[in-house]
């Protein structure tokens, strides 16, 4: 999405995808558009129509482990003396965050 508008990008495949946070709000169809679609007909279509084979070897991705997440520790309280924006700047530069 962009200022202008939408951009269709066309890549080929693998490709990492990013959406923004609009792209999950629904959008409900009218009614008439409802009644509308009960009339349409409906095409079935199977892996092999689209040319896709579906074995193992096919499969792009697999799990390889699942664990628990560390658990969380408590953050350091610091208290403003003054010198505060100090110490936040020496721990932002142990994270190199700096």
């Amino acid at each position: 999405q962009t200022e202008a508008g939408y951009d269709d990008v066309v890549c080929p495949l693998p490709a990492v995808i990013s959406v923004t946070a609009g792209i999950v709000e629904p959008r409900y169809p009218a009614f008439k558009g409802i009644m509308a679609a009960k009339n349409k007909p409906r095409d079935r279509m199977t892996a092999a129509d689209l040319g896709l084979a579906l074995s193992d070897s096919a499969v792009g991705q697999r799990v390889v482990d699942v664990r628990s997440a560390e658990a969380r520790s408590a953050g350091e309280v610091v208290e403003d003396d003054g010198t505060a924006h100090e110490r936040i700047i020496e721990m932002l530069a142990d994270m190199n965050a700096l």
